[in-house]
This record gives structure tokens, C-alpha cells and sequence, in this order.
């Protein structure tokens, strides 16, 4: 038994060897025949038969038999005064061993954590859950780091059966789960991120285009954050054609085989703008929706609002997958003013001033001018140029679909409007993208191929889907006030940006040989993500 027991023993990628699986511990005590033949010339009771049976002393049992305990025939005499309630007690105190003798005391100890492993419980409420290092990770997988995001690196891995268990049907995984999870360094920085999170869990309602942690767990000196994984990967992985430019090799980079996971009839443009129209009511539930400890004055600015963290999800009855915001590492959860008027009403009231000015001239879409360096106040910005021009060529470029493609346009203008007063709320763009589906694409009365309404989960609030309510102005192209000359070598925020002129059969990036990536031939739909990438980098992360 001692040989079978060591054989099952699963290596992690930090300790060769470091757990058995319970699947495993069952199936190597299983023969009735190798459990009598491991007691003889002793034999044992029909009840202690019974009871590892049902999986009550097979982890004792097995800490015994690695340990090499002497007296293991005597096993059933030895439970009569042993202390604890059987498998479901340990991992055991030191002191809660003293009936062993040394140095079967420390070797009983040390080897009990093999057959306790960390358990993963996504917990439907807020809090740390605190585990000391002997407890080995249940990581049966490799490790792929994946990207990064807020305070820490973000990897993927395999986890263990019976190593997770789910708050909807208190059941645990019965196979191998794939998991994401994000590990950080610091203390400080993981208490931030977890304060962030745990604002959205205590909410009493929820979004379904928000991405919720798992749990959060303290691992000795380690910290993690345990996520949902995708295979889909981020938006910006959608956006260049399956292409992960964040992995290594040429041929890492290929996530997945994009016309066989998108087909061309799934890029119509209509699932595009109903997912845009999603992500824009998630917005405005971060901003207008959160209900916490039954008050509803708090909201949430994002910050880091970009395509590598919105994540996309496969889904049955969606197409394109099921777009999600995710990464509330660095976001700001503030509380407002019974007028609930926003006193922050832009991304860059969080931004220190002088970090504004460390990124002069690498802003996406804005020109930032200094203001003196003696100064205290904050450095102007104005919309580039080319972006605008960009904007009005879109729906010159395509005839076929300029109607539609000019209420795009006048949304990502109004999106970009420097002046807050001036710029639309996300409940605007959502509610503009949902008049733009129900005028364009035969969608009024049809609430199934609109996007989600705003609060979907355990409540909703103000603002779901009326067509009573939805602002219905259909606003011309202009050129903003704002715009400004800008420098005629913008580095290029994304394929197909203003600073590089729109080519229907221009490579995402360079990559490799084996993995086409010419842009869709929907020049239309490829025209509306590009406008997405606007909204998501500027305009949509401020409250």
C-alpha cells in the first residue's frame, strides 16, 4: 500500500509530489482484499469496514501507512482513544497528537498535509480566506502566465477534483477545473485589490457582464486571487483575429482558430453593438447600480477600462461570446452626496497631476499640453486630429452601412467630449445603443435580441431597458471644438487607428506563418470594434 499511495502522490509546479487527490485515496483503498492483507495477521470490524467505506479513515489510515507506524495491525484498537472526529479533523495541532511517540509524532504532522491540499471556496460573500504554506496548492496543471493586470501577474492552471467548490449548489468539482488566478507580492496592494472586490460581492445586486472573483486567499506569504477562466481569453484577443501578442512564441501567440470560433455570419455587426450596448449597462450599474449594506450611494470609477480587461466568454444564445468587464485592481469605490451629484466626474480626478504629465504625447487619443512645472494644476487635454478625422471617415469608407455607422460615430464623439458636462453618462451609450438596434436592425419589440437590461441579477434599478426613456437624438457628425494639430507620427493605438489608414486586408500584427490574420471582410463590423476601443480606452471609464 505504501507504494501505491506514493505513486498517486500529484506533483505541483512548486513541489514535486506535494498531494494526493481524494478520488485517488479512494480508488487505491477500494479492493476489500488489499485492506485485509494490509492489517494481517489482524482483522478488522465490520464497522471500521464501513466507515472507510464511506470515506472517513482512508487520509488517517494512509498517513500511518507512509509513516511506516509500527503498530498498524492495532489500528482499530488505537481509534478507540484517538482524539478527533477522523479525516474531517485534520490537519491536527501538534498537541492533539501526543498519544504518538516520537518520531512518529513529527512524521504523522509533517505527512498529514499531503492529503489536505488548499480548498478553493467561492464564497457568495465577502473575506480573505487564510491558509498556512503546508497546505500544498491543489495545481495539477501547468502554469501559463497569461498577462497582467491591476497589482499582479495573472496565470492559468489546472486544479485538482475536490478542490473547489461552487455557492450556487454547495458541490465540489468532481473533475479537473481550469482556473485563472493573479498573484501578488505585496500585502498592501492585495489588501486593495480585495477591498475592490469584496465591494462587489456585498452588493445586493449584480450585473452579468461584470466579472466576479472567486476567492481571495492569504497561502502563507503568498497572496492570491482566484478568477473564472476563459478560453476565449480578452476582447484584444478577439479584436487581432484569436491573437494573444501577450504570449511568447510565434506560435503561443495563436489563442485560437478565429474563423472556426467566430464564423464570418457571426461577425454581423448587430451582435457587435449589442455587446458594446452590454458592457455600456455594466458601466452605468458601476456607476448608478451598486447597493451596498442597503445604501445606494456608492458607485465605482473602473480606471483601467481597456480591451485586455474585458473579457470574453462563450455563450450558447450570444454569438460573439459574452462580454465582460473584469480586473477591479486599481478602481475607485467612493461614496456620493445624498444629490448623488458626481463630484468626480472624470478618469483623470483619480490621476495624479504629475503623472499626467510623465505620459505626454502617449495618450490614444488626446494631446496633452503642459501647463508651467511650477504649477499645481493639471495639464489640458484635447482630442487629436486624426482621431477625429478618423471618425468622420468611418462612415464615408462605407456607403453601404453609413446610416448606422453615423450613429456610431456620433456616440464615440460624444464619448470623447473633454468637457464632462458635455460628455455622455454610460447610461446614454447605452441607451443610444439600444435605439441604434431597435432603428437599424429590426429589433423594437424584441427584447431577446436587445442588449441585457442594466441590474440584471438579484435586482434591478433605474435606468433598464425603456424605449420610453431611450434618448432618440440623432446628433451629425461635427468636428469637436477641442481638436488640436497633433503630431504626424502617432504611434498607433490599435490596427486600423487614425494614424494608419484603414486596410480590409492588412494583418492584425506581425505573427506567425502558420495562423492567417487578415481583417474580416465585414469592413463595417471591424470599423464598429475599432469604435469600441475608443469608448473602452477614454470615454466609457468615466463616471
Amino acid at each position: 500500500m505504501y507504494e501505491k499511495i506514493t505513486q498517486k502522490m500529484r506533483p505541483t509546479y512548486s513541489d514535486p509530489g506535494a498531494f494526493i487527490c481524494k478520488d485517488d485515496l479512494i480508488a487505491i483503498w477500494s479492493d476489500t482484499q488489499d485492506i485485509r492483507q494490509t492489517f494481517e495477521p489482524h482483522s478488522l470490524s465490520q464497522q471500521i469496514m464501513a466507515q472507510m467505506k464511506d470515506v472517513r479513515l482512508l487520509k488517517v489510515l494512509s498517513i500511518f501507512i507512509l509513516i511506516e507506524w509500527p503498530d498498524i495491525g492495532q489500528f482499530e484498537r488505537f481509534l478507540d482513544t484517538f482524539p478527533v472526529d477522523r479525516d474531517w479533523s485534520l490537519p491536527l495541532q501538534k498537541e492533539q497528537l501526543h498519544f504518538l511517540s516520537n518520531p512518529y509524532k513529527d512524521l504523522f504532522y509533517q505527512k498529514q498535509y499531503l492529503f489536505c491540499p488548499l480548498y478553493i471556496e467561492n464564497r457568495d460573500t465577502a473575506g480573505v480566506i487564510i491558509k498556512d504554506s503546508k497546505h500544498p496548492l491543489p495545481f495539477v496543471g501547468q502554469i501559463k502566465e497569461v498577462g497582467s493586470g491591476g497589482y499582479g501577474r495573472v496565470y492559468v492552471t489546472k486544479i485538482a477534483p475536490h478542490s473547489y467548490r461552487e455557492p450556487e449548489n454547495n458541490t465540489d468539482n468532481p473533475t479537473e477545473n481550469i482556473v485563472a488566478f493573479k498573484k501578488i507580492a505585496d500585502r498592501v496592494d492585495f489588501g486593495a485589490e480585495t477591498k475592490n472586490l469584496d465591494f462587489l460581492k456585498e452588493s445586493l445586486r449584480e450585473h452579468k457582464h461584470i466579472t466576479l472573483h472567486l476567492a481571495a486567499i492569504i497561502h502563507g506569504s503568498d497572496f492570491y486571487i482566484f478568477l473564472p477562466y476563459t478560453e476565449l481569453g480578452s476582447l484584444e484577443v478577439f479584436l487581432c483575429e484569436g491573437v494573444d501578442e501577450s504570449s511568447g512564441t510565434d506560435l503561443e501567440k495563436v489563442a485560437y482558430d478565429f474563423d472556426q470560433t467566430f464564423p464570418p455570419d457571426s461577425r454581423e455587426p448587430v451582435h457587435m453593438l449589442k455587446q458594446l450596448a452590454n458592457l455600456a449597462g455594466a458601466l452605468d450599474f458601476l456607476h448608478d447600480g451598486l447597493e451596498i449594506g442597503g445604501s445606494t450611494s456608492f458607485y465605482c470609477a473602473h480606471l483601467d477600462l481597456r480591451p485586455q480587461n474585458l473579457l470574453v466568454f462563450s455563450s450558447k444564445t450570444d454569438p460573439l461570446g459574452s462580454w465582460k468587464i473584469s480586473d477591479f485592481g486599481i478602481s475607485s469605490f467612493r461614496k456620493i452626496g445624498h444629490t448623488k451629484e458626481r463630484t468626480i466626474p472624470s478618469i483623470r480626478d483619480f490621476a495624479d497631476h504629475q503623472d499626467l504629465r510623465s505620459s505626454n504625447g502617449d495618450d490614444a487619443f488626446f494631446k496633452i499640453e503642459e501647463t508651467a512645472s511650477n504649477s499645481s494644476a493639471p495639464p489640458e487635454h484635447f482630442l487629436k486630429e486624426s482621431v477625429a478625422q478618423w471618425l468622420q471617415d468611418l462612415s464615408a469608407n462605407n456607403p453601404i452601412e453609413k446610416t448606422w455607422i453615423e450613429d456610431c460615430v456620433s456616440i464615440a464623439i460624444a464619448i470623447l467630449k473633454i468637457a464632462p458636462a458635455d460628455r455622455l453618462k454610460a447610461r446614454e451609450v447605452h441607451q443610444r445603443l439600444g435605439v441604434l438596434l431597435n432603428d437599424h436592425f429590426s429589433c423594437a419589440g424584441k427584447s431577446n435580441h436587445i442588449a441585457e437590461g442594466i441590474g440584471q441579477g438579484t435586482s434591478s434599478y433605474p435606468g433598464d431597458n425603456d424605449a420610453s426613456s431611450l434618448d432618440k437624438d440623432r446628433s451629425k457628425i461635427q468636428p469637436p471644438k477641442e481638436v488640436q494639430d497633433c503630431p504626424s507620427k502617432a504611434q498607433a493605438p490599435f490596427p486600423g487607428s487614425p494614424s494608419v489608414p484603414v486596410d480590409a486586408n492588412k494583418s492584425c500584427t506581425e505573427g506567425p506563418e502558420t495562423k492567417s490574420r487578415k481583417r474580416s471582410s465585414i469592413v463595417d463590423g471591424w470599423s464598429l470594434c475599432e469604435i469600441a476601443r475608443t469608448g473602452v480606452h477614454v470615454g466609457l471609464a468615466n463616471p
